[in-house]
């Protein structure tokens, strides 16, 4: 069995889900878990391990935040006025 000796838990936790943020819910979640992380493996003065881990959370949470709030904003069809910036050419 391997075991990530030396990982911060926090940075694996965050990892994981970062990896899930693609489903637009855990995004916030591995957001703020990436932060926490990367503060955890900075005070431990090299003991623990596993910032790119965090940083893939980080970089994920902020990617699922923004698009769906972009999709939201300029896709056709995703508000109750017809879409974000988008009028249609004819109008029933």
């Amino acid at each position: 069995m391997l075991i990530p000796v030396d990982r911060s838990a926090l940075s694996i936790i965050a990892g994981y889900f970062g990896l899930f943020s693609v489903l637009c819910f855990p995004a916030p979640i591995a957001l703020i878990l990436g932060l926490i992380a990367m503060w955890d493996i900075k005070k431990s003065n090299g003991k623990k391990h596993g910032m790119g881990r965090a940083w893939f959370a980080v970089v994920m949470g902020v990617i699922f935040i923004i698009v769906p709030i972009i999709a939201l904003l300029f896709l056709p069809g995703t508000t109750t006025s017809g879409g974000g910036f988008y009028e249609p050419a004819f109008r029933d």
